[in-house]
């Protein structure tokens, strides 16, 4: 009975290519997650228990040097990134597409810290207690443990 249940499950489970990432809080155990899964540009984006295989958790990612440096959602054209424009702490992060060429969907790595590549502005929980559902925004760079994270390889792990 357990077997033909767990077979279920796993047929249910959408497949996540290898170079998946899961992104973690490094002071939390909370992942990046796409709010609700809704696959469209302006969804805001969470933190949320972490799932294995769960593809609102999972990230694909293009890596130009040491750090990767967009984060798209699974298979979609979605990656994160800030509306906002001008950039002002707090702005929200959101789902936006990947393909129109947007200045606030690349990102760089430093110390541990997301920030938006070129800025001071980094990835931080939208709230200073991370529980599932946690908004993210971004803020100036702060030595708020907030702002860590951990970048997990492979997502289904």
């Amino acid at each position: 009975m357990l077997a033909a249940l767990l077979a279920t499950v796993a047929l249910a489970a959408p497949a996540l290519a290898a170079n998946h990432i899961k992104v973690q809080g490094a002071e939390f155990d909370l992942c990046i997650d796409n709010t609700d899964g809704k696959e469209v540009a302006g969804n805001p984006l969470q933190v949320w228990k972490c799932y294995t295989g769960s593809s609102n958790q999972a990230w694909n990612f293009s890596d130009t040097g040491k750090y990767p440096t967009t984060f798209k959602l699974g298979d979609s054209n979605l990656c994160m990134g800030v509306q906002q424009s001008p950039l002002a702490d707090g702005a929200p992060v959101v789902l936006m597409d990947c393909a129109a060429g947007y200045d606030h969907t690349t990102w760089s790595a430093p110390n541990g810290r997301i920030c938006l590549l070129g800025t001071n502005y980094c990835l931080q929980l939208d709230d200073d207690c991370a529980h599932d559902g946690t908004k993210l925004k971004v803020m100036t760079l702060s030595t708020s443990p907030s702002q860590l994270w951990d970048v997990k390889e492979p997502a289904y792990e």
